[in-house]
This record gives C-alpha cells, structure tokens and sequence, in this order.
C-alpha cells in the first residue's frame, strides 16, 4: 500500500470514528420518518458540545476507537467538520419541500 493510500484510509477512519462519535450523542440523527435512512446534522450548539465532552473522555481514556487521531483537537476538528458532509434535512425533507414548491408554482401559474 502506497503512502497516498495509507493516508486516505487513515482520513476514512477517522471521518467514521467522527460520525460514530456524533450520532452516538445525537449530533447526526437518522431520517426522522424512517424512510430514507439519511444522517442529518443537528445544528443545536449543545449537541455539539456534548460531542466533544464525549470524544475528549474517549481520548483520554484512550479508548481503541480514538487510535488514529494524534491529538484530541484533532479529533474536535474532524467532529466540527462533519457539517460538511451531512445537511441539516433528509432527503424526505427536502423531496417534501421541493414538492411544495412546486405546487405553489403550478398554483401561481
């Protein structure tokens, strides 16, 4: 396995032991009408921080599922950045609003 590739494989582990971590204290929550099964971000601030609480006790504990990660910041930083990843609403959601939408133009037209 080439240096490139060890690399992307550490970045996937820790990108997943991030999600782990966020939906385990609800930062990342399923489809909440069960049907698409999509994570969705939890944009509360106290979600947030409760993540972080949690992977600090993990790290310090050194708990397996924290081995790739450095530093503790590290993995804060690779938590905060999940937002990137994820939306705030399902797919049921936003099928759910765009088929609003248009049902109010064809209405308007």
């Amino acid at each position: 396995m080439s240096f490139a590739q060890r690399a992307i494989a550490e970045d996937e582990r820790k990108q997943r032991t991030a999600v782990v971590i966020a939906a385990k204290v609800g930062v990342l929550k399923r489809c909440e009408f069960g049907i698409c099964d999509e994570l969705t971000w939890d944009d509360s601030e106290e979600q947030l921080e409760s993540a972080y609480k949690y992977a600090a006790r993990l790290f310090k504990d050194k708990d397996p599922l924290t081995q790739d990660f450095k530093s503790q910041k590290e993995l804060t930083d690779t938590i905060k950045n999940l937002w990137n990843d994820f939306g705030v609403e399902c797919a049921c959601k936003r099928l759910r609003y765009e088929g609003a939408v248009m049902l109010l133009r064809c209405w308007i037209l």
